[in-house]
């Protein structure tokens, strides 16, 4: 089967989030920015699934509207695209949308996001859920992902520990998150081919920072000094 593969531009004229040289061979790289209609209909051309990976997760990195139009407004026109030409919709949401809430958590449990990214992932899903008939929709709330060329908490940490570089908590390093490996949630995401419906993404077990920090300073014997800072 063809495999095509529509990259968005936050900064014209890089890659967000991607490099050309980490493509499958047997991709198609089409050039452009979601936000755009025209440029998703031209990508989405002969398509039958849309996987909808595109946000901006670390709100440090741009401004609230930036965030919107890029998390809400990039992912409406990907929805209906895909629905005007009868594509099947995997939609990558995520766990953010819980806000604070409690691990493990049920799809059913109260979502109150506190990010512009969890906000903004909560409103394209309930936008795609009113648009759409229930069987042309799947939607993933990932947790934490992790792997390689990975950017999470995970690899951070495995590249600093390994090379010796002092690792710096915030807090008391007892905040605790759901990390998933990042082949598990291509799984998941998989599934949506031939499912429909409304589903979380991780392990259902929460580690805190520091013991996330001391496996891997015991399964590497890299021992590098940690410093914790409280406060902003």
């Amino acid at each position: 089967k063809e495999i095509r593969k529509f990259i968005t531009f936050h900064d014209l004229g890089s890659l967000s989030g991607g490099k050309r040289q980490d493509m499958n061979e047997k991709a198609m790289l089409i050039e452009g920015d979601r936000r755009d209609a025209d440029d998703v209909r031209r990508a989405m051309k002969d398509c039958s699934a849309a996987f909808n990976l595109a946000a901006i997760a670390d709100v440090r990195t741009g401004r609230d509207d930036i965030v919107y139009a890029t998390n809400f407004l990039g992912a409406k026109n990907v929805f209906e695209v895909a629905l005007a030409k009868k594509a099947k919709i995997i939609f990558t949401s995520s766990a953010a949308v819980y806000g604070n809430g409690e691990i493990p958590c049920m799809e059913g449990a109260d979502c109150s996001p506190v990010s512009q990214y969890g906000k903004s992932k909560l409103r394209a899903e309930k936008y795609l859920v009113q648009l759409a008939p229930q069987d042309s929709y799947f939607i993933v709330r990932l947790f934490n992902v992790y792997g390689p060329g990975g950017s999470s908490a995970v690899n951070k940490l495995c590249k600093k520990i390994t090379k010796y570089e002092d690792v710096l908590v915030y807090g008391n390093g007892l905040q605790t998150r759901d990390y998933v490996y990042v082949t598990d949630a291509v799984s998941a995401l998989m599934l949506g081919l031939t499912n429909q419906g409304l589903y979380n993404v991780g392990t259902g077990q929460d580690i805190s920072t520091i013991s996330l920090i001391e496996m891997i300073r015991n399964m590497t014997r890299c021992k590098p000094d940690i410093y914790t800072r409280h406060g902003a």
